[in-house]
């Protein structure tokens, strides 16, 4: 349990499982927390996984959204350190964003994600050329039609979109 207890304080592990082996064999069975974001620290990279938790710090940018707008301390962003709870509660409305718009096939288009005001996401789809300006996460599945129909019929186009209004007053 010893041993149990200091792999589950590295980063990267999420869980552990160690059973015994009768004669003399010992199985360690690990589960891998996985990045899902990056934000941007001084001289690089702070990897994020979806519940929040700070992996590893790099030099190196991933093929991860960049989370933008965070408003935990530069002090906190440590491995193994999670964000705090204004981060957190903006997180859980980034894990819908990304799973609705991984219906509408935009989630690898995503390149940053500002989650500085928690009723105005707005999302850049760097290869796409556009600025999306989601406002809050409600009505989230009808905006990702809204956004769909327009990325469709504007392809070629660069610019930005706007989903932040209210449906029955137009955007």
């Amino acid at each position: 349990i010893q041993t149990q207890s200091n792999l589950e304080t590295h980063p990267y592990i999420q869980q552990t499982k160690i059973t015994r082996k009768l004669p003399d064999k010992i199985q360690i069975e690990i589960t891998e927390k996985q990045k899902a974001y990056q934000t941007q620290v001084e001289g690089g990279y702070a990897y994020i996984d979806n519940q929040g938790y700070v992996l590893e710090i790099s030099s190196i940018k991933i093929d991860k959204p960049i989370l933008q707008g965070s408003v935990t301390t530069i002090e906190n962003i440590i491995p193994g350190n999670r964000l705090n709870q204004d981060d957190l509660e903006r997180l859980n409305d980034v894990l819908k964003i990304i799973k609705n718009s991984q219906e509408i096939q935009i989630k690898d288009k995503i390149a940053t994600i500002n989650m500085e005001n928690k009723n105005n996401y707005i999302l850049t789809l760097q290869d796409l050329k556009k600025v999306i300006y989601l406002g809050d996460t409600s009505n989230l599945a009808n905006k990702m039609l809204y956004i769909k129909a327009i990325i469709e019929r504007e392809v070629e186009k660069e610019g930005k979109i706007f989903v932040n209004g209210e449906f029955n007053e137009g955007f």
